[in-house]
């Protein structure tokens, strides 16, 4: 069921490369025939990457051997820089080595770099076409160390441009004949591209829109806008989902969003559990709960009614002889908000699994019942 049409237009600048830049010339260091590099940062760990350990000795330092750019749009180019700077007194060659064969050739900027200076390594990450976690890895070398090579690394979550997020949310328990209501996020980063209408397979749930805005995120600009989804105070006791989805002016970019939420009735029971046991055919069962009320409010019980029957009936018996025969008295006794109950039936005389179900209505909202389940076995 379309449930709202809602026009945004995007404007989406051209994507700006997130690039490390280098640094203005430094003091040059003071002369020593053996310069003792600079203490490396601590590195982040990185999951399913075995980073080789950073060489000793080298003329160079980054300020990061690993780079996480968390979540990143699938439209536009995402550019990462490892920054390093010369640490002697003399001036050195970074060269590439090695880098991953889907990726773009890293540049190299400046690649001699004098003495006390420093440069950038800048890599593309290829986000087009991708979706999930990506990495890329760049190993460089210092010209005269050949048997030290540097690694480098950079990940990210590659998410699609027309999103909301997050995309699954819960409403938590809502006591019945009242709502609840949660905020998220409608994004759209993809250029050209503006909101359609917005669908919903249940129309217990309503969605309203705020102001958007414009933000910058790893050099691309996106539309944000807030959405409210909300659940209606009517909704009856129980679990209720919603599925929406907003389409787009490109048939191929949608979003998705989930909601849940657990109505809660004004009545509950203890224990929840009322009780399981074996009994024997023709004997007298009886089971007691109390009834209360969630919000403390005195208990009206305005209805009560019963149901049973053979759930998990051996198939090798006969029908379901004497269960129609079941009879159930019920007492009950009030004290402001609890209800004691006190239900008593004579066990059917054909064996199997059963179930009464007693229900109880309430007087807070419609639909506001209470269904206590009252399990036994009647063995032979």
């Amino acid at each position: 069921m379309r449930i709202s049409t809602i026009g945004l237009l995007v404007a989406i600048s051209l994507p700006m490369l997130a690039a490390a830049h280098v640094d203005d010339p430094k003091p040059a260091a003071t002369p020593n025939p053996e310069p003792a590099p600079a203490e490396a940062p601590a590195r982040r760990e990185v999951p399913g990457f075995e980073a080789p350990p950073i060489p000793d000795g080298l003329p160079i330092i980054f300020d990061q051997y690993h780079i996480d750019l968390g979540e990143v749009d699938d439209a536009g180019e995402v550019t990462v820089g490892f920054r390093f700077t010369n640490t002697s007194d003399k001036p050195v060659k970074v060269e590439l080595l090695n880098y991953c064969h889907q990726c773009a050739t890293p540049e190299i900027q400046p690649s001699v770099v004098a003495a006390g200076q420093s440069g950038a390594v800048i890599v593309d990450m290829g986000v087009h076409g991708k979706n999930g976690e990506i990495r890329v890895a760049v190993t460089v070398g210092v010209a005269g160390y050949p048997d030290k090579p540097v690694s480098l690394f950079a990940s990210a979550k590659v998410v699609p441009s027309v999103r909301v997020s997050p995309a699954r949310i819960g409403l938590g328990e809502v006591k019945v004949g009242t709502t609840a209501s949660e905020k998220v996020k409608l994004i759209i980063a993809a250029p050209g591209v503006t909101l359609g209408d917005v669908f919903t397979d249940n129309t217990l749930f309503t969605l309203t829109t705020e102001d958007e805005k414009k933000v910058l995120v790893n050099g691309v600009e996106r539309t944000e806008t807030p959405v409210v989804v909300s659940l209606l105070p009517g909704a009856p006791a129980g679990r209720h989902e919603a599925n929406f989805t907003f389409t787009t002016s490109d048939p191929q970019r949608i979003a998705n969003l989930n909601v849940v939420a657990e109505v809660m009735p004004s009545l509950k029971v203890e224990p929840a559990d009322v009780g399981r046991g074996e009994i024997s055919p023709g004997d007298l069962v009886k089971r007691q709960f109390n009834i209360l009320s969630r919000s403390g409010d005195t208990v009206r019980i305005e209805g009560f009614s019963l149901a049973y029957g053979q759930s998990q009936s051996d198939p090798r018996l006969p029908g379901v002889r004497g269960v129609r025969d079941l009879s159930v008295n019920m007492q009950t006794q009030a004290e402001g908000h609890i209800v004691h109950v006190e239900l008593s039936f004579v066990a059917p005389d054909v064996p199997g699994q059963y179930r009464v179900d007693a229900r109880f209505t309430g007087a807070a909202a419609p639909g506001d019942d209470l269904v206590v389940p009252i399990y036994f076995a009647v063995s032979r």
